[in-house]
């Protein structure tokens, strides 16, 4: 099934990170595996360790936005890890949209007062 690839999946990958804990991808990988088995705040773990290992790595800064945006519910800290990303991305387009989901983070703040 596909749950049991998922949890297969992320019991591979954190056997891994004890032999080589200090390598971002696996936690990129494993925070990916956690996403899809809708398990949120670890998902966010695993990608905060990976800025922490590689503060260059945008996609995690971006998928620690969505996390906080649409699962956690931390508009303050997803406007952040947006604006990480929006500085490091080389995408037009993406820029373009994630700048759109900070003007909007921005709006509900506003609207919240």
């Amino acid at each position: 099934t596909r749950r049991g690839q998922v949890q297969e999946a992320i019991e591979a990958y954190k056997k891994a990170i004890e032999l080589t804990p200090d390598n971002p991808n696996l936690h990129y990988n494993l925070g990916v595996e956690y996403l899809k088995a809708n398990k949120f705040p670890e998902a966010a773990d695993e990608f905060k360790k990976v800025t922490e290992l590689n503060p260059k790595e945008k996609d995690a800064y971006y998928n620690l936005g969505v996390l906080n945006d649409s699962y956690l519910g931390d508009k303050e800290a997803a406007r952040m890890y947006y604006t990480k990303y929006v500085k490091m991305s080389n995408n037009p387009e993406e820029i373009k949209r994630v700048k759109g989901w900070i003007a909007q983070i921005d709006k509900e703040k506003k609207e919240f007062r």
